[in-house]
């Protein structure tokens, strides 16, 4: 089961653009989001045993999640792994020696 990249659109609304999400999260943005600063991760979402779903997200070790429904588990895993992000900022000390690089794939 994945989640195409075609499910999410760009709208136009009376007072500006906004992009939906695959999932209408309900929090539109103002402005299309600046390809630069977008994170693409994979998710693996599974069937629950005992209904609904389980998702996580192999690059953010024990990021994990599960809703009712694939709606429900796909916002709680962008949640999960903003909040993962948010945490392993505050909690990563910055290398005085090391050097920032970033590489495109």
């Amino acid at each position: 089961m994945t989640c195409d990249r075609s499910a999410c659109r760009l709208t136009r609304r009376r007072d500006g653009p906004t992009l939906a999400s695959p999932i209408g999260d309900g929090f539109p943005s103002p402005f299309p989001p600046n390809p630069a600063e977008v994170m693409k991760l994979k998710i693996l979402v599974h069937q629950a045993e005992e209904g609904g779903y389980w998702a996580e997200v192999p690059a953010l070790p024990g990021c994990v999640t599960e809703g009712d429904t694939l709606e429900e588990t796909l916002a709680n895993v962008r949640e999960a792994a903003e909040g993962w992000l948010e945490v392993s900022a505050t909690r990563t000390p910055p290398d005085p020696e090391a050097q920032l690089v970033e590489i495109e794939l």
